[in-house]
């Protein structure tokens, strides 16, 4: 009996894990149903493929300056592994980088394509050494700026060095305090400040994704 007791604790131990894990999915999955009611959630499955999203974007007859010689679906596959590790809506993540890069003509060099520290008056924008790099920075920001809950100790990779900060620790302080944090769960409440400051952002990014989903059934 006494030997039998360790290990009913631990078992104990481990399905109380597993209960508090399985009720924070839940309360995140019915904080985006609610979020539907006011927008397109930020946060969620993406519901187009790699192979749907390069084919639209081919279709927009854009030319793509991307380093390394990659190529449009080797980018949209970056964007839809980083998305589902993190539960951010891969598609409409690479709607932003649309509007953010011109149609993916700009940023390439820089590995930047959501215009993360560019803003008014600055000289530049952050680079990051790979696509996949420069992707994965933009979707944690992105559940950043989504989940009021976020911690670095829910996210499938350690927090961006290249943009939370080289040294770990502090990478995970800068996530877990980061300002703006669960300020916009919905797509609508991107720009005036999140994110951009252009008052119609929001609306142009919602735009090309409109598109995009439209294209699907064509």
């Amino acid at each position: 009996m006494e030997e039998l007791l360790p290990r009913l604790e631990q078992e104990k131990a481990a399905f109380d894990v597993k209960v508090a894990a399985a009720n924070r999915a839940l309360e995140v999955a019915e904080e985006i149903g609610a979020l539907r009611a006011l927008g397109e959630p930020v946060m969620g499955p993406t519901v187009l493929t790699v192979q749907e999203i390069a084919a639209w974007y081919r279709s927009t007859g854009a030319s793509p300056r991307l380093s390394g010689g990659m190529s449009i679906d080797e980018l949209a596959q970056f964007y839809v592994d980083e998305g589902t590790a993190e539960n951010v809506r891969a598609d409409f993540a690479f709607a932003q980088s649309y509007i953010e890069t011109g149609g993916f003509r700009a940023g390439g060099s820089d590995n930047n394509f959501s215009g993360l520290g560019a803003c008014d008056g600055c000289s530049g924008e952050t680079r990051f050494p790979t696509a996949r790099d420069g992707v994965r920075a933009q979707i944690q920001h992105l559940r950043n700026y989504a989940d009021r809950r976020s911690t670095a100790s829910d996210l499938h990779n350690p927090p961006s060095p290249y943009w939370y900060g080289s040294d770990p620790s502090a990478a995970v302080r800068n996530f877990n305090t980061f300002f703006a944090k669960g300020w916009a769960p919905t797509w609508e409440m991107m720009g005036h400040g999140n994110w951009a400051t252009d008052p119609n952002y929001a609306s142009k990014v919602i735009g090309v994704y409109n598109r995009m989903i439209q294209s699907r059934s064509r």
